[in-house]
């Protein structure tokens, strides 16, 4: 899940800053955190799943880093930019 959870919150960001032009990393970063805890108790549901707190850790480990990545891509491009 870390991999996964990385994009969507790169591509999160990726959305806030095409639809507001600035980087609002909070926003972004609990809204892919409140569908990593909906993934989770989905997964309560299903035959052979469980919920776990560790991996809702891990999706957010994957969160915070795409975060990251996305930031040094976008900080690096508004200084070659300008």
């Amino acid at each position: 899940h870390f991999s996964e959870f990385a994009c969507l919150s790169f591509f999160m960001n990726n959305l806030f800053i095409a639809y507001k032009e600035k980087l609002n990393p909070v926003f972004a970063c609990a809204l892919s955190f409140f569908y990593a805890i909906t993934d989770e108790i989905h997964q309560i549901f299903v035959p052979g799943r469980a919920c776990q707190f560790l991996d809702m850790m891990v999706d957010l480990a994957g969160i915070l880093s795409g975060f990251i990545v996305y930031s040094v891509i976008y900080i690096l491009i508004r200084k070659n930019i300008k």
